[in-house]
């Protein structure tokens, strides 16, 4: 199977911490692969975040900057969480505590905390709006995004594991057995795993 014809698959993790967009990418980057990436609507229904050969994704409940998160997430797990379709950014609120969270997405132009760039957005109307050079990315519950002062502390995702791919026809059966979990509304951060 070759990468470009191939879908990832992730772990999710919820950090119970709440850090900056910087302190929650170092976080995710430290602990798991990066924050999450999200690149498309595709995905939006599945929330089962253990499914075999799958990113997972922790939910860290202890307020950090964007670049602290990043930092734990990196020690602790791969890294922030990347959230690149509907479906991982689903996944990723399904869990949430809080009403916002960190993902790693940040401008350089906008990319991912793993140097990707960003083909799925999400935002918000009116955003994002560099607000006072608001140069990283939050999600809330509707799972849209918000540009936010990187060092505002929140909690995040992180995710662990290494990409996997696998053909579109795994990647069907694969789906038809994730599982619905409801919503909480507090703020986490959301870093990714790959998971081979």
């Amino acid at each position: 199977m070759t990468p470009h014809s191939d879908t990832h698959f992730y772990e999710y993790h919820y950090v119970n911490l709440s850090l900056t967009w910087t302190e929650a990418q170092r976080y995710c980057r430290e602990k798991y692969t990066d924050l999450v990436t999200i690149e498309s609507l595709y995905f939006s229904s599945i929330v089962d975040t253990n499914p075999p050969g799958k990113r997972t994704y922790t939910a860290i409940n202890n307020p950090l900057t964007w670049k602290d998160a990043q930092t734990y997430c990196r020690t602790y797990h791969t890294d922030l969480a990347m959230i690149e379709n509907a479906q991982e950014s689903t996944e990723v609120t399904s869990v949430m505590s809080t009403q916002y969270v960190w993902i790693g997405l940040y401008r350089e132009p906008w990319k991912w905390s793993d140097n990707s760039r960003s083909s799925f957005t999400n935002w918000q109307t009116g955003q994002p709006n560099n607000y006072g050079g608001q140069n990283c990315v939050v999600e809330n519950l509707d799972h849209v995004w918000a540009d936010l002062n990187c060092d505002t502390k929140l909690f995040f995702w992180c995710y662990k594991g290494e990409t996997l791919y696998i053909s579109h026809k795994c990647f069907s059966s694969f789906f038809s057995q994730c599982n619905n979990i409801s919503l909480l509304g507090l703020w986490i951060y959301v870093c990714r795993t790959d998971q081979t």
